[in-house]
């Protein structure tokens, strides 16, 4: 067991106290307090063996009272400081701040001071234990080891410096905490998980990472990598990490391609450390669809001003549209007999004269089709198609022309199916065409009526038209130039 001090007065401030774990009673005439003192040297042999933490049998100054349950105590007193330079500090021998530096001071100057002591503790265990005489300790270098030249593990540490008077009594005593790290302590970096642009600068907003404060950290970079590992942003800097890293999705002056990014931040924290952080998000493009109509799809081709057909787009979706173009095609080769393109959003009618890229009326009775390709500013690109369009044969001027009224031939609903009245009707058609011998030209229009799916009824109507205009040239035999179809 270890010898009890003498009682010693405590300031009637300060009548309850808690030292190492017992709580001292007392009132405000008096106060008493247990601190145990090794015997010899030998009990501070192993620091791991939690040896008693050495105090004298009196001092000057007081004890702090703490919360009940706490297993530390501070020493407040006016006269005395102490300064830890480097702290936190990172004892790993890799050249920063391996090394904390304790300066003491005396702020009385009636103290009179025979000795001091610097303990390391934490708890009730010494670690670590300084000594010096009559001067306070000046530029004291701790290398974070303990008695045996073991560096403690990180965690926090109290300093504890104690002056002794000419009587070899305690004069003065004051604690500071130090701490010691040499693992990283990890962040984690902030982004979106998907962006999604428009490719428009003024509604896309830039990409921010978000950084947690890293305090007194230095020496960091941050950049940006795509998908292929190619930097598409870099920064780096000295000083503290920014909290957080603003970009504006471009690359080489256009918009980011879409895909996964990955952001690296590499830097010294306080201590030195080097950490490295990463986030990743992924970029994606807006949707968007385009629609295009035609009328009339039984058109004059551009003999006069005015004739030929006007295209109407029709843009869902909040994409910036950069180019677009419009082909007119031969249906069935795909040949190119005219070109529209321009700049900038899609414009609301389009017109045709019904002219091809050299300026010549296209053939009568002919069939094509409108493709209007739109592509955006972030390069993705959508088509539409037109219901097939067909030159008008004009009036054939100065030959016989044979009217007939195909209007009773009936269909099914929703059906381009011919139906056993319709063969019949057609059939009668098909017969009189066999005892004319004139030249002739033949229009088959095809409609719907209001009962059927709005959605279809150009093409139903269309569909209808085909397949009687199939039937009278597999049945008749009249030649496909000579007949012209078109639904309404």
């Amino acid at each position: 067991m270890t010898p009890t001090p003498t009682p010693t007065p405590v300031p009637k401030a300060k009548p309850r106290l808690r030292v190492a774990g017992d709580v001292v009673a007392g009132n405000e005439e008096e106060a008493v307090y247990h601190l145990s003192v090794p015997q010899s040297p030998a009990d501070q042999e192993d620091a791991s063996a939690a040896p008693e933490l050495e105090m004298p049998g009196s001092f000057s100054g007081y004890l702090s009272g703490l919360k009940p349950g706490q297993d530390n105590f501070k020493i407040v007193n006016q006269e005395v400081r102490l300064l830890v330079v480097v702290n936190p500090f990172s004892p790993n021998h890799d050249g920063r701040q391996d090394r904390t530096i304790f300066v003491g001071r005396i702020e009385s100057e009636r103290l009179r001071m025979s000795h001091w002591i610097i303990n390391v503790i934490q708890g009730e265990k010494v670690f670590r234990t300084f000594r010096g005489g009559s001067r306070m300790p000046h530029n004291l270098e701790w290398d974070g080891t303990d008695e045996r030249g073991r560096v403690l593990p990180d965690g926090t540490y109290d300093v504890l410096l104690r002056v002794f008077n000419e009587g070899g009594l305690e004069a003065a005593g004051v604690t500071q905490p130090v701490v010691i790290r040499t693992r990283l302590v990890p962040i984690k970096l902030s982004a979106p998980g998907t962006v999604t642009l428009t490719g428009d600068k003024q509604q896309d907003a830039p990409v921010v990472v978000a950084i947690p404060k890293i305090p007194r950290s230095s020496n960091w970079r941050f950049y940006l990598l795509d998908s292929n590992r190619r930097k598409v942003f870099d920064r780096n800097g000295s000083g503290e990490v920014p909290e957080k890293f603003s970009w504006q999705p471009r690359v080489a002056g256009r918009v980011a391609p879409a895909g996964k990014y990955r952001g690296v931040l590499e830097y010294r924290d306080e201590v030195g450390l080097k950490g490295t952080a990463e986030t990743e998000f992924k970029i994606g493009y807006a949707a968007f669809s385009v629609q295009l109509k035609a009328a009339p799809l039984l058109f004059k081709p551009g003999q006069n001003a005015g004739e030929g057909v006007s295209f109407t787009p029709d843009l869902q979706g909040e994409l910036k549209i950069n180019r677009w173009t419009l082909s007119v095609l031969d249906e069935k080769s795909d040949r190119v007999w005219r070109r529209l393109e321009g700049e900038g959003q899609l414009p609301g009618s389009i017109f045709w004269d019904g002219r091809d890229a050299s300026g010549l009326a296209v053939p009568e009775g002919k069939m094509f089709r409108g493709v209007l390709t739109a592509t955006s500013a972030v390069g993705s690109e959508e088509q539409a198609e037109t219901a097939p369009l067909q030159s008008d044969l004009g009036n054939y001027a100065g030959k016989q022309a044979l009217a007939m009224n195909l209007t009773r031939v009936p269909f099914e609903a929703d059906s381009a199916v011919l139906t056993e009245a319709a063969l019949r009707n057609l059939q009668a058609a098909v017969n009189v065409l066999h005892q004319n011998k004139t030249d002739f030209v033949l229009r088959l229009l095809g409609y719907c009526d209001l009962t059927e799916a709005h959605d279809k009824d150009i093409e139903l109507s269309r569909q209808r038209a085909q397949v009687v205009a199939d039937y009278l040239i597999e049945t008749a035999k009249i030649p496909t130039e000579r007949i012209q179809f078109v639904g309404y």
